[in-house]
């Protein structure tokens, strides 16, 4: 794909998420995620793509996020594990939870 920048439109569906508008059998898919000073931007010519990057605080209300957004078995799995080793178990799972819902554009 070729496109001078100043033909580059940008465009969102339904629920926001941004896309390059042109011819849709020539796509380029991208996503950003962004977190403290931290970017992540992820580009694809094939396929839908999701990305997400988080910087590990402790001022999350951590119980709360998990009853709203994480299954009773994810919940049950997160109580049972060694204190040192929730936090990173609970980024692990929100990034996978926030890329997947970027793929399919919600």
């Amino acid at each position: 794909m070729s496109l001078p920048p100043d033909k580059i439109v940008f465009a969102t569906q339904s629920q926001g998420k941004p896309f390059v508008a042109r011819d849709r059998t020539d796509t380029l898919n991208f996503n950003l995620s962004h977190s403290d000073s931290y970017l992540l931007l992820g580009v694809s010519s094939n396929y839908e793509i999701g990305v997400d990057i988080e910087k590990w605080t402790d001022s999350i209300d951590y119980e709360g996020v998990l009853d709203l957004c994480f299954s009773e078995s994810e919940r049950s799995f997160w109580r049972d594990l060694p204190t040192d080793q929730r936090l990173a178990f609970f980024y692990r799972q929100w990034v996978k939870k926030e890329i997947f819902v970027k793929v399919i554009g919600l």
